[in-house]
């Protein structure tokens, strides 16, 4: 099967106005939905591959009213994420929901066409899933020292070249947070930060410092993010995206802020049943669980408050 199979095929079945459901790999297509260029479009959990996905983006070219897309739990990998890219760049649909988890996304770099087709036409955003996918560049040579990371700051512009090459697909999102309008009250970034090859990296050094150094990057380009005056979340989910007890202080002057409209947020460590997160009096809650994988595990709550410090341990 050629790699442009999956266009030329689309374009044919997009004649065929009768066509109610086509499987070619096992996995079945509701071409039903797909020809009537529905409002709500659910293809969740179906086992589309990169083949699927390619006639399915072909279809959605023409579908111009979608605004509920979901899509997690298919493996598209690369080949699907960009013809899905293309399709939303070219129709420019009012999109509201994109729930885009666990689509085998093994660098930032196959997500990031998609995000800013998305925040070029602006479009309605106000949920974004993205669980599950790595967000993290490949590990290789190209990548410079780490060290440079951690000696840069959200103020400087070095720092924002690092995470705009770097970290492309999460820079779009934290794009997205800061632009002035944007409607994005709920946000899912867990399990993003998990490399799926760590075995790439450079020999000069182990892949354990390039992810630590890369964490970092992220945890501190997406709490700037958050602390915009134009940031609308109201929900965030980062279960593992890479937060240490330490780091969860950096989420302080975001969550004091004024104007701030995040009521449920979640940073726990896989280990632990997840711990509620709550507004309390008003104020956001933020808690996060042991870490399953070493001693540094004390329950952590950075509380929106006028004055102290940013976050409290509660040692168990």
């Amino acid at each position: 099967m050629t790699p442009g199979w999956p266009l030329s095929s689309g374009e044919a079945v997009r004649a065929c106005t009768t066509l109610k459901a086509l499987s070619i790999t096992g996995a079945l297509l509701p071409m039903a939905e797909l020809l009537d260029s529905s409002v709500r479009l659910d293809l969740s959990g179906r086992g589309l591959g990169r083949v699927e996905m390619g006639i399915a983006a072909q279809l959605l070219h023409n579908n111009s009213s979608l605004q509920v897309l979901k899509l997690s739990d298919n493996p598209i990998g690369q080949f699907g994420m960009e013809t899905l890219a293309d399709a939303v760049a070219h129709a420019r649909p009012p999109l509201t929901e994109a729930h885009l988890g666990n689509l085998g996304i093994r660098s930032g770099q196959q997500v990031q066409r998609f995000l800013r087709a998305l925040r070029h036409y602006r479009a309605p955003l106000r949920v974004l899933d993205l669980h599950g996918n790595c967000l993290l560049p490949p590990l290789g040579d190209e990548i410079a020292d780490p060290q440079l990371w951690l000696q840069s700051t959200p103020e400087t512009d070095d720092f924002n070249e690092w995470c705009d090459t770097t970290l492309a697909a999460l820079a779009e999102v934290c794009n997205l947070l800061e632009t002035p309008g944007n409607q994005l009250t709920r946000l899912v970034l867990s399990h993003t930060m998990e490399s799926p090859h760590p075995d790439t990296s450079p020999a000069r050094r182990s892949a354990g410092t390039v992810l630590e150094a890369l964490r970092n990057l992220a945890v501190r380009r997406l709490c700037a993010a958050l602390g915009s005056e134009h940031c609308a979340l109201t929900e965030l989910s980062l279960l593992e995206f890479g937060f240490t007890p330490e780091d969860v202080e950096l989420l302080g002057p975001p969550l004091r802020r004024p104007s701030c409209t995040i009521h449920s947020s979640e940073a726990q460590r896989v280990g632990h049943a997840p711990a509620p997160a709550a507004r309390r009096g008003g104020r956001p809650h933020l808690r996060q669980g042991r870490r399953a994988s070493d001693g540094r595990g004390a329950r952590v709550r950075a509380a929106h408050g006028r004055a102290g410090t940013a976050g409290a341990l509660d040692e168990p």
